[in-house]
């Protein structure tokens, strides 16, 4: 956990284009949807036309890693990418199916939640009831809308008869699944757990509604730096969609079939803001006492920590009350690196290391991530030292 090295999938861009409102069935099927606000009259003006073609530059993995440590944004023509070849999870792990056949299969588990469920799915099914009636919904509408089924079909899939379940805490969806997930290893529930989120949400409804909520960024006309997290002139994030997996497993377990270990989760701790719906609390209470909470049943100190995986939705009121609240925890941050880009705040003291690159030894990491409701949860990470 130096540096951490190029990531395992492709990267594709985004193409801004008009759309009107006749193109909504074709739009649909496109998958299109749209980053920013638009008009009343015509919200899905600057959709994205997703393609499926690579170039040689975005097949070229390491091209791609060297521009984002330079700084160069991501945001260009295409932001759709085949996942048929992305190296899986449980292979990595050295969980392939001849392994996986040699293995207590009620001692592993899946909890793989998601923040909005099988949306699209959903949103299908109830434009079918309106303009064809309820007969010309489909049959898999409730099964593949409900947030459960990941987790299940992944155990239909590969035989995993464990723990089985899926959490919905909005965008801290996959940090409770980790967080649990230890806790069913920790309680003797399992041996192994693959545990993660998945979200796809970028359809017309998902991204709509939260433009309504006035969560989206609306610089539309410069795509590049729409998302900037702690910066002066940040006014939201730019939805994606995406899934990731880890598998956890018990240490002992893991070491006796020589398994491929990347890291050692210490601890982790969920809170609640109990305070708005949408809104983080300003004085960052819940935050900075679930970090706390984290850092407890990791048994580290704050003094320990070094790196922090940072929210940071680019939010006028998140970004903020995040950074009150890892200053509360963490009284000297002179040696903590934390994600972020572009011009701060001038209340962010932490080193975000912003537009350039840097060689950071890892000790101990904190991912952060909360979500609509007041859910808080926090992680912590450290390299794996046999």
């Amino acid at each position: 956990m130096d540096q951490i090295g190029p990531p395992t999938w492709k990267v594709a861009r985004v193409e801004l284009i008009p759309i009107r409102k006749p193109d909504i069935d074709s739009r649909i099927e496109a998958g299109l949807f749209l980053i920013g606000k638009a008009s009343k009259e015509d919200w899905h003006t600057c959709l994205p036309r997703l393609h499926h073609s690579f170039t040689q530059e975005q097949q070229e993995l390491n091209t791609f890693y060297n521009k984002l440590l330079d700084g160069v944004s991501g945001i260009a023509p295409i932001d759709r990418f085949d996942a048929s070849e992305f190296p899986k999870a449980l292979d990595d792990a050295n969980l392939g199916k001849q392994v996986l056949d040699t293995l207590d299969k009620t001692k592993i588990g899946v909890l793989v939640g998601s923040g909005m469920g099988g949306i699209s799915v959903f949103s299908n099914g109830v434009e079918a009831l309106v303009q064809k009636g309820y007969k010309k919904i489909t049959p898999f509408f409730i099964p593949y809308s409900i947030t459960n089924m990941g987790s299940a079909l992944l155990a239909i899939d590969t035989g995993l008869m464990g723990p089985n379940y899926s959490i919905s805490t909005a965008c801290a969806t996959a940090n409770y699944c980790f967080y649990a997930a230890a806790n069913h290893i920790r309680r003797g529930d399992a041996e192994i757990m693959v545990a993660g989120g998945t979200e796809g949400a970028i359809i017309p409804t998902g991204v709509g509604g939260f433009i309504a909520c006035r969560a989206l960024s609306q610089r539309n006309e410069d795509p590049q730096k729409a998302s900037r997290p702690w910066d002066k002139n940040r006014d939201g994030f730019v939805m994606g969609e995406g899934a990731g997996v880890l598998v956890m497993e018990s240490l002992d377990h893991a070491m006796k079939r020589g398994a491929n270990i990347i890291a050692e989760y210490l601890g982790g701790a969920i809170t609640c803001d109990a305070h708005h719906m949408t809104d983080p609390r300003s004085d960052g209470l819940g935050v900075s006492s679930c970090i706390i909470k984290s850092l407890e049943d990791a048994g580290v100190s704050p003094e320990e920590v070094n790196y922090v995986n940072a929210h940071a939705t680019s939010t006028l009121a998140g970004d903020l009350a995040e950074v009150n609240a890892i200053k509360k925890v963490f009284k000297d941050t002179s040696e903590i690196k934390m994600n972020g880009t572009k011009d701060l705040e001038p209340d962010v003291t932490i080193d975000t290391v912003p537009n350039v690159k840097k060689q950071h030894q890892v000790n101990v990491a904190i991912s952060n991530s909360f979500g609509f409701g007041g859910h808080n949860s926090v992680v912590v990470f450290a390299p794996f030292k046999p």
